[in-house]
């Protein structure tokens, strides 16, 4: 038979280094909830940023399809009869009805009339100016001359509208000069 002597602290050595201490637990609370608040914030962060991104996508597809209508309209038109900063109106030949463009600033909206049919192009615009310019170019620039008539003007406009949800962003703006030419 054989004897083994064993010390009496053995037992308590082991089970202090088995279990966790509440420190330990502490710890591991505060570091997970540090990582779960970052993860948090980045998810709020990234969706009001994917938010705004999709806000100014709409924005600038509402701007070019106004574009693209208002060049498509002004193209086939057969000149411009009359024209203010606010006002565009279009001749469509000897029998067709005036194309009148016209922007309420009031309604914050950029309308296109024809007859009777009236469609809204832009809204929640906050300006607009309609302008006309001589054909020349100024010396050493993109930028064209101021004209004094219609006749042989080439019509501009600006706009400046800002995305729906937040009113407090910064506008963001468009200008767009066209040239009418006629064929011959």
């Amino acid at each position: 038979m054989e004897c083994k002597t064993t010390p009496s602290t053995e037992p308590t050595r082991r089970h202090r280094r088995t279990g966790a201490l509440l420190a330990e637990y502490l710890i591991s609370i505060g570091i997970g909830t540090i990582v779960v608040l970052v993860l948090v914030t980045l998810t709020v962060y990234s969706s009001r940023s994917f938010a705004g991104l999709a806000n100014y996508v709409d924005l600038n597809a509402m701007g070019m399809l106004a574009m693209d209508t208002i060049t498509r309209d002004a193209r086939r038109s057969t000149g411009l009869t009359s024209y203010s900063s606010n006002q565009l109106v279009f001749a469509e030949g000897t029998n067709a009805a005036s194309l009148i463009l016209t922007y309420d600033p009031v309604g914050r909206t950029l309308v296109r009339q024809q007859g009777g049919n009236s469609k809204t192009l832009l809204t929640g615009c906050d300006s607009l100016q309609f302008a006309i310019y001589q054909r020349t170019p100024l010396p050493g620039t993109y930028d064209q001359y101021p004209a004094a008539t219609s006749n042989g003007a080439v019509p501009g406009r600006s706009w400046a509208s800002r995305p729906p949800p937040k009113p407090t962003r910064r506008p963001r703006s468009s200008f767009a000069t066209l040239e009418l030419k006629k064929s011959s």
